[in-house]
C-alpha cells in the first residue's frame, strides 16, 4: 500500500523510488487525496490503483505514458480529473490505454 504521511494531506508524490504500482495500492486513501504525482520511474500501474472522488488533478512526470492495467484509474477520476503530462508527449498519452480515457489531458512544464 502506498500511503500519505497523514489523512489531511490533499497532495501526495509517489516516491521515486516507486517502479510498479499495484493493484489496489492506494486503497483506503482515496477519500481525500485531490492531487497526485506520478513520478517518471513509475512504469506499471495495477488494476484499481488510482482513484477517488476527491481527486481532481494528475501529473503524469514521465515523457513515456506507464502501462496502465485495465481499471488502473477509476471512472470517476478519469471524467472529474484533469491530467497534466509533459509538453510535447499529450499525443503520447492520447494514444496509450488507460490514459486515452482522461477527458482533461493538459501539457505542462509543472
Amino acid at each position: 500500500m502506498i500511503y500519505p504521511q497523514k489523512k489531511t494531506d490533499t497532495e501526495f508524490t509517489i516516491p521515486n523510488t516507486v517502479v510498479t504500482i499495484d493493484g489496489t495500492a492506494m486503497d483506503g486513501n482515496n477519500s481525500y487525496i485531490a492531487s497526485l504525482t506520478i513520478p517518471a520511474s513509475v512504469r506499471n500501474i495495477g488494476w484499481s490503483s488510482i482513484g477517488g472522488r476527491n481527486l481532481k488533478t494528475i501529473k503524469a512526470l514521465g515523457t513515456t505514458p506507464a502501462t496502465v492495467s485495465q481499471y488502473g484509474f477509476s471512472i470517476g477520476s478519469i471524467s472529474t480529473c484533469t491530467l497534466y503530462v509533459p509538453i510535447g508527449s499529450k499525443s503520447a498519452y492520447q494514444a496509450a490505454t488507460g490514459w486515452k480515457d482522461f477527458v482533461n489531458i493538459v501539457e505542462s512544464s509543472y
